[in-house]
């Protein structure tokens, strides 16, 4: 699987007692706009509530297809062209404004670690991105829990390959003493005002990762 560089940082989201936002950035820094933008998608990620979306219980594995999606102005045929069949891939024809958001159907377990990850691809007639600094990928545990985020650069992709984004997933922990573990995930390119298109999106994945098994003897630890 061809690899895209990207960048991984995690943001701690709470509210005042006056119910403001406060924004906590840990290793490294985002501009504020792009992280209002980043929230602000989140919210709206929240408010369309959750999503159908194929499930493997035994696996703990939700597979969102292009209409599971809440894909900002998918409705319009000249933004995006959504597809007739389910397997096939939604295409990214003319927007400004990317804004990819759904929500798992079922709250994670706890404890228990989880990856997001978007497949992709690039049309022959993509254009834009190399004006667009980065797409954004986000994960956030409950609607007060920390947001992770991924930075993915769509000028990298080769033309017609299907990819998993980011490199490695966007791997969380569910914190243990959530109250709240509905996952509400996004894709966004929400700040550079520039139009772009020929993006394909075949589907978002979250699954949970297998329990890390430490070989190694207890003197080595």
């Amino acid at each position: 699987m061809e690899h895209i560089d990207e960048e991984i940082k995690v943001i701690s989201i709470s509210l005042d007692i006056k119910g403001s936002i406060r924004v906590h950035i840990h290793h490294g820094s985002l501009s504020k706009l792009i992280i209002y933008r980043l929230l602000f998608a989140l919210k709206m990620s929240e408010a369309a509530g959750r999503a159908e979306a194929e499930s493997d219980k035994n696996k703990c594995r939700w597979s969102f297809k292009p209409r599971e999606l809440h894909i900002t102005w998918s409705e319009n045929p000249s933004n995006w062209k959504m597809p007739e069949k389910e397997n096939d891939p939604a295409e990214l024809q003319n927007v400004c404004w990317l804004e990819i958001n759904s929500s798992t159907p079922e709250p994670l377990s706890k404890g228990k670690r989880y990856a997001l990850s978007f497949k992709i691809s690039l049309s022959e007639q993509n254009f834009g991105w190399d004006a667009v600094p980065a797409v954004y990928m986000l994960a956030k545990v409950g609607k007060k829990g920390r947001a992770n985020w991924a930075k993915i650069n769509i000028a990298d992709m080769k033309v017609g390959n299907e990819m998993e984004v980011p490199y490695g997933k966007l791997q969380f922990e569910v914190p243990k003493y959530a109250e709240d573990t509905t996952l509400h995930f996004g894709l966004y390119e929400l700040w550079s005002g520039g139009w772009k298109g020929g993006l394909r999106i075949h589907e978002a994945v979250v699954e949970k990762m297998p329990s890390q098994i430490n070989q190694s003897s207890p003197s080595m630890r």
